[in-house]
Order: C-alpha cells, then sequence, then structure tokens
C-alpha cells in the first residue's frame, strides 16, 4: 500500500485551501452534467439521484472506502492514472479531501480526481 502525505487542519474556517474551491467547481461541473442528462432524457422527473451518481462517476472517476478500527481510520482509493507522489490529502475534523494529478492531466487531457469523503462523527486531526 502506498503511503501519502496529509495535511491537517484542526479548523478549517481559520485558513483558506485552495482545495475547497477546486472542490466547488467540481461540483458545479457535476451539476452541470447531470442537468444535461436530466435535458437528454425529455426533462422527465424522478431520476435526479440516478443522474447526479452517473454524472460524479464519468466526471469524478475513483471510488474510496475508509474504515474505522480502534479509533482510527483507514481509506483505500483507486484513482486510475495518479501515482503516490502526485496525490493530497487534507484531512479535517468533519472530512477527508483528496486530489490526485493524473498523467492526462499533466498532457492537459483531463482535470484532477478528486474526492470528498464526509466523516460521521467529527474527529481529532493530530
Amino acid at each position: 500500500m502506498s503511503q501519502v502525505a496529509i495535511e491537517k487542519v484542526n479548523d478549517a474556517s481559520q485558513k483558506t485551501l485552495p482545495i475547497f474551491a477546486e472542490i466547488a467547481r467540481r461540483f458545479d461541473a457535476i451539476r452541470r452534467r447531470a442537468f444535461s442528462l436530466f435535458e437528454k432524457r425529455g426533462c422527465e422527473l424522478g431520476h435526479d439521484v440516478d443522474d447526479w451518481l452517473k454524472a460524479e462517476q464519468e466526471l469524478m472517476g475513483c471510488s474510496a472506502e475508509l474504515a474505522e478500527k480502534d479509533g482510527t481510520y483507514q481509506m483505500q482509493m483507486t484513482l486510475p492514472g495518479s501515482e503516490a507522489k502526485d496525490v493530497e490529502v487534507t484531512a479535517t475534523p468533519s472530512e477527508i479531501l483528496v486530489h490526485a494529478a493524473t498523467k492526462r492531466e499533466e498532457r492537459g487531457e483531463r482535470q484532477r480526481p478528486m474526492d470528498r469523503v464526509r466523516l460521521q462523527r467529527r474527529v481529532q486531526t493530530l
């Protein structure tokens, strides 16, 4: 298993993190794609969650699994096209943010995968 450096932030409100602006851009892109899927289906109601999940998978393309054991968390994530040295992880008391550059992005072909894992309860980042 690869080891990745983690930036620990105890109070995210006291520090402006560039990763939050990137997350906002990604969610906006997902929102636009989900709406496009809705329109392609003739604006048929009742498929909003399906549209969102499909748009998220198309644009984000990563999956994560978070497990807690003995008061610690371990997250495993697939980030196709990324190497551990290109992964940035930010841990706040309420979420874990992962940002990874890809070889395709270095060639200007695609945005970086981003994942945001909300924790069910606040944790202490030591």
